[in-house]
């Protein structure tokens, strides 16, 4: 119908607008009654890039991204679900969650460190991190992108300590 497409322009000009509030709750009306929308996975991004980047409301961020990644596995949309669900498990001292997001023999590569390799020593790392009090991370995407199982993303980071002050950025 065209009802699911009107709202999803709303939403987009609210957006647009910088209307960040009344944006969210339009697309998560969408989400909501247009359960059979061609334009719901792109819906459920739009809410949780918004919470996540511009109302830095995480746990709702999560939750769109966790409704993305599950009822939407294959779509392009979902490598940037599974980006915010791995910050909210680094936010929340998850490294055991945040971990899951990877293969047994991933390869992370940050910036300016070593290349981390395998699952148990991602987790490793992640705790490592916490305890030296970086415990909070701020993420911006600059691209993500998958194929088949996997995937891999660039972009730009804050670490910050328990008052919100950066302590690294790359």
């Amino acid at each position: 119908g065209f009802q699911d497409q009107a709202l999803y322009q709303i939403a987009e000009g609210q957006y647009r607008q910088n209307d960040y509030q009344r944006s969210v709750a339009t697309f998560g009306q969408l989400v909501s009654r247009y359960r059979r929308s061609d334009l719901r996975d792109n819906a459920l991004d739009r809410a949780s890039e918004i919470y996540a980047t511009w109302l830095k409301d995480y746990a709702r961020s999560e939750r769109y991204a966790r409704m993305l990644a599950d009822e939407y596995p294959r779509s392009p949309l979902a490598a940037d679900a599974y980006n915010r669900l791995a910050l909210a498990a680094y936010n929340a001292g998850d490294a055991k969650a945040l971990a899951a997001h990877y293969a047994e023999d991933a390869t992370r590569m940050a910036y300016q460190a070593p290349t981390i390799t395998g699952r148990a020593a991602i987790e490793e790392n992640v705790i490592a991190t916490h305890g030296m009090g970086a415990v909070k991370i701020d993420l911006t995407l600059t691209s993500s992108e998958t194929h088949g199982e996997m995937g891999w993303a660039t972009g730009t980071y804050h670490l910050m300590d328990t008052e919100g002050a950066t302590v690294q950025q790359g």
